[in-house]
C-alpha cells in the first residue's frame, strides 16, 4: 500500500503481461529465420511494435527466460539436431548455428547437456560400423535437472 495524500490507496497487481501471441510468433520466427545471424533486440522490438526495454519484459513474461537465453537453447537444439543428421564438423555446425567458434559451441553445450559435443555426439551414433544415425534429435542424454542447472546458472 501507499500514502496518497492523507489516504491509502492499493495499487493494482497485474496478473497479465508478455506479448500477443502474434508478438511472440513474429519474434520466435525472426531469432530462428537465420541462426548465423544475431537479430538485435532493437529490431525484434520494432517488429513487435514496442520499446526495446518493454519488449525485452514482455517477452520473458511470455516465454519464461530472457530472448538471448531462448536464442541459445534454439541454437543449442539446432546443433544437436545437426550432429545427429551430418557428417559435419563441430566447426561448420558451430559457424551454422551462429556460434562464434567451436570452442563457444562447447562451452554453451556442456553447460546445458554436461558433456561435450563431440561426446555427446559419439553416444548418439550406432556401435554398428554403418554410416546411419541411430538416434533421432529429441534422444538426449542430458535430463531435465541438467537443464534446469543451466537456466539457474544462466540467470545467475
Amino acid at each position: 500500500m501507499n500514502r496518497y495524500g492523507n489516504c491509502l490507496a492499493e495499487i493494482p497487481v497485474r496478473d497479465s503481461g508478455g506479448l500477443a501471441p502474434w508478438q511472440e510468433r513474429r519474434a520466435k520466427t525472426l531469432m530462428v529465420a537465420d541462426l548465423a545471424r544475431t537479430v538485435t533486440l532493437a529490431e525484434l522490438a520494432l517488429a513487435c511494435g514496442l520499446s526495446r526495454g518493454h519488449f525485452s519484459l514482455a517477452f520473458r513474461q511470455s516465454v519464461g527466460c530472457p530472448p538471448h537465453r531462448w536464442l541459445l537453447l534454439q541454437r543449442l537444439e539446432r546443433a544437436m539436431h545437426l550432429m545427429v543428421a551430418s557428417d559435419k564438423s563441430l566447426c561448420e555446425i558451430a559457424i551454422e548455428t551462429g556460434f562464434s567458434d567451436q570452442s563457444h559451441l562447447t562451452r554453451a553445450f556442456s553447460q546445458y547437456v554436461e558433456t561435450s559435443p563431440a561426446a555427446w555426439r559419439r553416444t548418439q551414433r550406432c556401435d554398428s560400423g554403418i554410416a546411419h544415425r541411430c538416434a533421432p534429435p529429441r534422444a538426449r542424454t542430458h535430463n531435465s535437472d541438467s537443464l534446469a542447472a543451466f537456466e539457474r546458472s544462466a540467470s545467475a
